[in-house]
């Protein structure tokens, strides 16, 4: 069996940003980048 490594990509939404970088910090890396797009009614849609 091999033995692989995969880095964790951690992303976060507009309501969890503080909760995602502490997340990120103890995995020892960097939030992944995401575009929110926001609409007249209040609903969002991230890409990432």
């Amino acid at each position: 069996m091999l033995n692989t490594i995969t880095e964790a990509k951690i992303f976060s939404c507009m309501q969890s940003k503080v909760l995602a970088q502490k997340i990120a910090d103890a995995y020892g890396t960097q939030l992944g980048n995401v575009i929110t797009s926001t609409y007249s009614d209040g609903e969002f849609q991230p890409s990432y």
